[in-house]
């Protein structure tokens, strides 16, 4: 099989392929020309430097340093909510009570907002978001999967379900404050403000969950038994 060619090759560490730079050709360009490819010269050594230190981390990712370990973390927690954000609708429509429906769907919601902050979180430590797959939140997205498939529709389904959330919402209410203490630790302390908007959002909707359970659900499943 070829290898990637000199136009793939440039793509993939921020370039430009030779031939088609301006002034790329023989006998160069003026004066002009000379400072469009030098600036432009400095914008690819910036892109290598980033694409070193995001390579350096990521294809190894020993974990010997609190950073090291605080951007494993934050990893793991974007993988968290790009799963959680694939169940939320799921779990509405699985849903009977009309509370239950319109908390999946705001958390839904919610949940955009979150896994958008970790990129910002992620483009100001300059590292990519991805690269991990977060198995804990896997094994709890399938439980809730579990739960629509083995229980009929109704109340006590609707119970099962906000048992199968908020052990999701615990999860990552324990990677949020654990990556929290992390960035304190390392003085980065805009990071630490930002995960604690998402903390304390995952908080409300754990106690608005159990409130719905106490108030509503729990009673009408018992009935049914």
């Amino acid at each position: 099989m070829r290898g990637p060619g000199a136009a793939e090759g440039a793509i993939r560490m921020g370039g430009v392929p030779k031939s088609r730079r301006p002034g790329g050709g023989r006998g160069g360009g003026g004066p002009a020309d000379g400072k469009a490819r030098g600036a432009a010269d400095g914008v690819r050594r910036t892109r290598s430097a980033r694409s070193a230190r995001i390579l350096q981390i990521e294809t190894v990712m020993k974990i010997d340093s609190l950073e090291k370990l605080l951007i494993h973390e934050l990893k793991d927690l974007y993988s968290a909510e790009t799963q959680i954000l694939d169940a939320l609708p799921k779990m509405e429509e699985a849903a009977s009570n009309e509370e239950l429906k319109t908390a999946f769907r705001e958390h839904h919601q919610e949940t955009k907002g979150q896994k958008k902050r970790l990129e910002q979180i992620f483009e100001g430590l300059e590292f990519e978001p991805r690269g991990e797959r977060c198995e804990a939140a896997e094994g709890l997205v399938k439980e809730g999967e579990e739960v629509i498939e083995k229980i009929d529709k109704g109340d006590v389904r609707d119970a099962a379900l906000i048992g199968a959330a908020q052990r999701v919402e615990h999860y990552e209410m324990a990677g949020y404050g654990t990556a929290v203490a992390f960035a304190r630790k390392l003085g980065k302390h805009d990071v630490a403000d930002t995960l604690t908007q998402t903390l304390e959002e995952e908080g409300k909707t754990d106690r608005n969950l159990t409130r719905l359970a106490e108030r509503v659900l729990n009673f009408k499943a018992m009935a049914i038994a």
